[in-house]
């Protein structure tokens, strides 16, 4: 069982390589902010460092920066409330995670998306007539062939047992 544990391990030099790999994603994503603050470099400066949350210090700190930055740059996407949304939520800060989840919807108000982490919030928070709406919601809302219905119905279906 040791030697498995230490085959499944990390090696010192892969753990550089990946750290050596992220820096180099961040880098070249404010280099791309540096050339054109657009919404959509911001976007993607702020996803990386979402994607490090828990891995890298201040990740939260950096992702909520840039994806505000990009929200000033383009207040009527829908898109970067749901990933602001996305980020309280991993914290666990419910009531920031739905103000940002209606905040898409008041943008778009038949986005299925930002009714599914809607659906999430209602139901860590204790929630559960109003989750079973927001999820019945967000599948009404959602492409019948995509993996985020597929997604939302298997949520809604463990929810229920």
């Amino acid at each position: 069982a040791d030697s498995q544990i230490k085959e499944d391990s990390p090696s010192a030099e892969q753990k550089k390589t990946v750290a050596s790999l992220i820096s180099q994603a961040i880098d070249e994503a404010k280099i791309a902010v540096s050339l054109s603050s657009s919404s959509q470099n911001l976007e993607n400066l702020g996803l990386i460092y979402k994607n490090l949350i828990g891995i890298a210090p201040k990740a939260e700190e950096y992702s909520l920066a840039a994806l505000r930055l990009a929200v000033s740059h383009d207040p009527k996407n829908p898109r970067l409330q749901l990933e602001i949304a996305g980020i309280y939520f991993l914290l666990k800060d419910y009531n920031q995670a739905r103000k940002f989840y209606e905040n898409a919807l008041v943008l778009n108000p038949k986005y299925g998306l930002a009714q599914f982490g809607l659906a999430l919030v209602e139901k860590e928070s204790g929630n559960p007539k109003k989750a079973v709406e927001y999820f019945q919601l967000a599948l009404k809302n959602t492409s019948h062939g995509s993996p985020d219905y597929q997604k939302i119905k298997a949520d809604l279906t463990y929810f229920l047992k």
